[in-house]
């Protein structure tokens, strides 16, 4: 009488494929293997414009309130906090509105040195805009220079994300056995 193989004894349910003949899949986490790409310059500089206008306001508004919470006295009555409040206000929603435009999975970039760029953007508007005598014209050379040097940051700091550490089991079967092997990489 011939002796039964491993593989006719159990039941098909429990049928494994060797590892060798799965095809490997990616980790959460990994890289896709897609062509570079780079985040479109003119959206990011315009919804940063458009976050930085209403952080301008926001941030104006919340810079006002807070100098005014204990009493609005002085020659200036708030105006200080208003255009600290609304200087911050526009950095910081510029700085998020370029980063939102400019974000995907593979790629990272530095918030702090964007940010910084934001600043020496709006500083260059400001200077630009310190030779003309239209308030517009000034309002929108802060504005779009503060955009422009945050995005320009953002590309100059892009970089590819590095794939994180991951664990998986994978089932395996031999010749007289099967099991479960545990796998993974490291960054």
């Amino acid at each position: 009488m011939p002796i039964a193989r491993p593989s006719e004894t159990r039941p098909a349910a429990w049928q494994l494929s060797p590892p060798s003949a799965v095809a490997p899949t990616p980790l959460p986490g990994e890289p896709l293997n897609v062509p570079e790409t780079t985040p479109n310059l003119p959206a990011q500089i315009v919804v940063g414009g458009a976050a930085g206008v209403a952080g301008v306001f926001l941030g104006g508004y919340v810079g006002y309130k807070l100098e005014c919470a204990g009493g609005c006295g002085g020659e200036f009555g708030g105006l200080g906090g208003l255009v600290l409040g609304a200087a911050i206000g526009l950095t910081v929603a510029t700085t998020g509105g370029v980063m939102l435009v400019g974000h995907d999975r593979d790629h990272d970039a530095s918030a702090g040195l964007t940010w910084l760029g934001t600043v020496g953007g709006g500083i260059v508007g400001g200077l630009v805009a310190s030779r003309i005598d239209s308030p517009a014209a000034i309002g929108v050379l802060v504005v779009t220079g503060t955009a422009f040097g945050g995005a320009l940051m953002y590309r100059a700091t892009r970089t590819r994300s590095q794939p994180t550490a991951g664990v998986r089991l994978v089932p395996f079967a031999s010749g007289s056995g099967f099991g479960l092997s545990l796998v993974g990489n490291a960054p």
